[in-house]
């Protein structure tokens, strides 16, 4: 009967034909796979193929047949323990085998079984022999897959050169070190067996007693995290990251730690830059905020002075002054009030990028709107425009900036078209954000053009033409990137425009300050 199972192979030395036959047809009854062996020599090869047991009889060994299983069974791999069977003579037989059964005894599992035997009996030998040796097979899987498991995870650790991964013992003494760990600090793993650990840590950190305090961690809380200047074996420093952990048995018990440590020298250089090119940007801007204000003020003045001198030169000698000098005094002024507001979007701009804002809050843009028309009204009835809106959502901005935004995209509305302005808002759902489209019956802006109409001082027209410091849509860019929202335009010349941007959405329930004004006010 042929088998895959190697503990179901039941090696059978009985050089009796007859005994053989017998034992070999209640083993087949029984679903194992006897072997028949003709003689010792027979039976030890058979024994590496695998095998559940072997039976032997007892005439079938002598001093020669005894050495040839003595030296097979001590080639057996820790894990083995071959079941024997041995099938003895009743009476007289242990002066016979008392002597081999003590050189074999030591090297497997023996059993004496005296003949005559019932088959149930045998059977009953094989099966429990069989059963022991199955557990046995498992073991060896196991070892057998636990060595496929460590051969890979060595393969891993070896070739993680980028990490230095270190095992320790209970003291902290270095038990295993990787090729990572070799590129990293410079030390053959020879050259640090069994030292303590602390070599790695700068004079005044171990002074201080930080690697006792890591071990101590690690086994308080089950790991210690650690960042700080550690030394190689030429002196040299770097910055290391790492995490301690200790390893334990199948009780629970601590056996030792392992420590895996990280070059993060580049990305702290990197950060420290970073830390500096921030300070360096709030120093320019905080410079640039104080020039702004103060250029805006200084400049006021002689702009007021010179506006207010020309009108009181019209006034005072307007019978002297001819048509044309009246008009130069006229472009005089005009350019004055240009200037100003030229001056105040400017030092608005600047506020946006120097100021800090406000936390968003949830804010109802319904309401917010209602505010911006009322601002534009005056406008809104010199042209005629209508303006419509769908109800809008709450979201979470900051009032007075969303305001600006409002004011800016609806005026440029009104202002760029050419016949009676109609205007509509509305909102959409756009994930975690809202969407609001302020669309217009305008001039339109041609596609190439559209992201420019963006950028500070940025005009597509003259001033004859639409007066304006182009600076009103770079704002609107600003306030809007700033809530981490953006801003777009669809359209086409001569098409009308449509204003996109979006807002992160705020529950609906939220009130914002000002639509409780208007309510109360109401």
């Amino acid at each position: 009967m042929a088998t895959n199972n190697p503990h179901e192979r039941v090696l059978l030395l009985a050089p009796t034909g007859r005994d053989a036959l017998l034992i070999s047809g209640d083993l087949v009854r029984s679903r194992l796979a006897p072997v028949v062996c003709d003689d010792a020599t027979m039976l030890a090869a058979e024994i590496p193929a695998g095998a559940g047991l072997a039976i032997i009889a007892e005439e079938a060994m002598n001093a020669s047949a005894i050495a040839t299983l003595a030296r097979v069974l001590k080639e057996q791999p820790p894990w083995s323990d071959l079941p024997l069977i041995v099938l003895s003579c009743a009476g007289d037989s242990a002066a016979i085998t008392n002597p081999w059964l003590a050189e074999l005894g030591p090297l497997g599992n023996v059993t004496v079984i005296e003949r005559p035997v019932r088959p149930a009996t045998l059977i009953s030998v094989v099966r429990a022999a069989v059963r022991a040796r199955s557990r046995q097979y498992d073991v060896e899987r196991l070892l057998r897959d636990l060595e496929v498991a460590q051969d890979r995870l060595r393969t891993i650790v070896e070739s993680a050169e980028d990490y230095a991964i270190v095992n320790l013992d209970l003291d902290g003494c270095i038990t295993y070190w990787n090729a990572g760990a070799e590129r990293l600090l410079g030390y053959k793993e020879q050259a640090v067996h069994g030292q303590h650990f602390e070599f790695m840590f700068p004079e005044d950190e171990q002074s201080a007693g930080a690697p006792s305090r890591e071990l101590n961690t690690a086994i308080r809380t089950g790991h210690a995290e650690s960042e700080g200047w550690r030394i190689r074996s030429d002196g040299s420093r770097f910055w290391a990251s790492g995490v301690l952990r200790p390893t334990r048995d199948a009780g629970g018990a601590i056996t030792g730690f392992v420590k895996v440590m990280r070059d993060m020298t580049e990305q702290r250089q990197y950060a420290e830059r970073l830390a500096e090119q921030a300070k360096a940007l709030q120093r320019s801007n905080e410079d640039l905020q104080r020039f702004a204000y103060v250029a805006s003020h200084d400049l006021q003045e002689p702009l007021r002075m010179i506006g207010s001198y020309s009108q009181l030169l019209v006034r005072k000698n307007a019978d002297r002054l001819d048509e044309d000098s009246q008009q130069f005094v006229r472009f005089i002024v005009a350019g004055v009030e240009r200037m100003r507001c030229l001056i105040r979007d400017l030092l608005d701009f600047s506020r946006l990028t120097s100021e800090n804002a406000h936390e968003p809050m949830p804010v109802e843009c319904h309401a917010v709107l209602g505010l911006a028309l009322q601002h534009l009204q005056f406008k809104i009835s010199e042209t005629g425009a209508k303006v419509t809106f769908d109800r809008l959502p709450v979201v979470l901005a900051n009032e007075t900036r969303l305001l600006q935004v409002f004011q800016n995209l609806i005026g440029n509305a009104l202002k760029y078209c050419q016949t009676t302005p109609r205007v509509h808002v509305s909102a959409a759902r756009d994930g975690e954000y809202w969407r609001i489209a302020i669309r217009d019956n305008g001039i339109g802006i041609d596609p190439e053009h559209q992201e420019k109409v963006f950028g500070l001082f940025q005009r597509l027209h003259t001033r004859t033409e639409y007066p304006g410091t182009g600076i009103g849509l770079a704002t609107c860019k600003r306030i809007v990137e700033q809530h981490g929202g953006r801003i777009w335009v669809e359209s086409g010349k001569g098409e009308g425009s449509t204003f996109y941007f979006t807002l992160p959405a705020a529950e609906a329930a939220a009130v914002s300050h000002t639509a409780q004004l208007i309510a109360n006010a109401s």
